[in-house]
């Protein structure tokens, strides 16, 4: 299992070495990340004051409403 958190805005690599997260800061409390693998957006998670997931063919991604993005594969 591999896994990874980043704490900022900017692009991130994910835990399957392919996959990014790109994070965007809106507000406070407020954050968007593009999920792009091989220049396609595959996803979009944005909180709002809280955490949100989902599970992107068995990489799981949360971005907390901090702006910390994680996922595990």
């Amino acid at each position: 299992m591999f896994a990874a958190a980043h704490r900022r805005a900017g692009t991130q690599r994910l835990a399957d070495g392919i996959s990014t997260a790109e994070i965007t800061k809106l507000g406070d409390q407020h954050y968007r990340a593009k999920i792009v693998a091989r220049g396609s957006v595959l996803a979009t998670l944005e909180t709002k004051g809280h955490d949100v997931g989902l599970d992107a063919n068995g990489i799981y991604i949360v971005l907390s409403s901090g702006g910390v993005i994680s996922a595990h594969a």
